[in-house]
């Protein structure tokens, strides 16, 4: 559902909550996405983009 440009500002985003000392959970991540992405992501959205997309681990 996201386009390379918003799955950089995805990770750029978790990056910097990580550095903050604040990991991002699962709901963070999916609340954030829709947002960039203008429509909702799924939970399952989620877990397949954490695991495939370099990254976002």
């Amino acid at each position: 559902k996201l386009n390379l440009q918003q799955e950089l500002e995805l990770i750029s985003y978790i990056k910097d909550l990580t550095k903050r000392g604040l990991p991002p959970t699962r709901e963070m991540i999916q609340n954030f996405a829709s947002l960039i992405a203008t429509e909702p992501v799924s939970d399952a959205w989620v877990s397949v983009s954490v695991r495939v997309t370099p990254g976002f681990a």
